[in-house]
């Protein structure tokens, strides 16, 4: 009977062959999903922002929808270039009774040095102090206590913080660089307006809305974030590398950065009206 010949295995090149596929298989595989991870983790990154923004706006809508003044109370209505202090009436904790009280609220962004590009440390801080905080409680015009209590952060990465009033006389919104007082005077104060301005005399100063101990009638919030992920990323430039990102921009170092990842569209910006109660006459 003839010898059976058995097949003893790939011969080299075959191996070879297997080898080289199977390489460039597992790149393609590797590829594809470190490119899932990218895609996953910028989605996630640009979620978180959206949320965060979302949860700001529902905090600060809240607290502003049950605004309230009162001059013979000393509960006034403040706003500033980056903050906003005024006072609301809701429910509150004392122990384990829910009761209805009043708290002063402010919100307010930190100013940071035209050369800080460190966006992880720019926040917007919230503060409150209730009625229900101690016998002696009692309302201050120019919330010089509510501006010395603790705060807490609601939100980081903030790159500006703009609020606008909506001024009902000659019905444009007015901000910080409209508006004809000091520097270092609120832009709406109800117990202490720049002028005696009255809107129902025939001659109102169209300048000068915050009169007669009335709030404004709504309030423009823009808020414009760096993303988390980016802001880390710039902490870590170089000076050079720094320069090179944003030339062409001009203005401080600062506004520089702003506005190049206002122009990569990286930036993120919010904005969101809300209306006061109004004010009882």
């Amino acid at each position: 009977m003839p010898e059976k010949k058995f097949d003893r295995g790939f011969s080299l090149i075959e191996m070879l062959m297997a080898v080289c596929i199977m390489t460039v298989v597992a790149t393609m595989l590797y590829t594809i999903f470190q490119t899932s991870v990218r895609i996953w983790d910028k989605s996630n990154a640009k979620m978180e922002v959206i949320q965060s923004a979302r949860i700001f706006f529902d905090r600060l809508s809240t607290d502003l929808e049950s605004a309230v003044v009162n001059p013979d109370k000393n509960m006034n209505f403040h706003m500033f270039e980056r903050g906003i202090l005024f006072v609301n009436k809701g429910l509150y904790h004392n122990g384990s009774t829910l009761l209805h009280g009043y708290q002063e609220i402010g919100y307010a962004a930190n100013s940071p040095v035209a050369t800080d590009i460190d966006f992880t440390n720019d926040t917007v801080e919230y503060f409150s102090r209730h009625s229900l905080s101690g016998s002696g409680f009692q309302f201050e015009s120019n919330f010089a206590t509510l501006a010395g209590s603790s705060s807490e952060q609601i939100i980081n990465c903030v790159a500006q913080f703009k609020l606008e009033c909506w001024n009902h006389l000659t019905g444009e919104w007015m901000d910080w660089n409209s508006w004809p007082g000091s520097p270092a005077d609120p832009y709406w104060n109800v117990m202490t307006p720049i002028s005696l301005n009255d809107p129902d005399m025939p001659s109102p100063q169209p300048n000068d809305p915050s009169n007669k101990g009335r709030m404004p009638e709504k309030i423009r919030v823009t808020l414009k974030l760096v993303p988390p992920d980016i802001a880390k990323w710039i902490n870590l430039l170089t000076p050079g590398a720094l320069s090179s990102f944003t030339q062409g921009q001009t203005g401080t170092t600062r506004e520089k950065v702003i506005a190049e990842l206002a122009y990569r569209k990286i930036l993120k910006e919010y904005t969101h009206i809300i209306r006061l109660p109004e004010t009882p006459k």
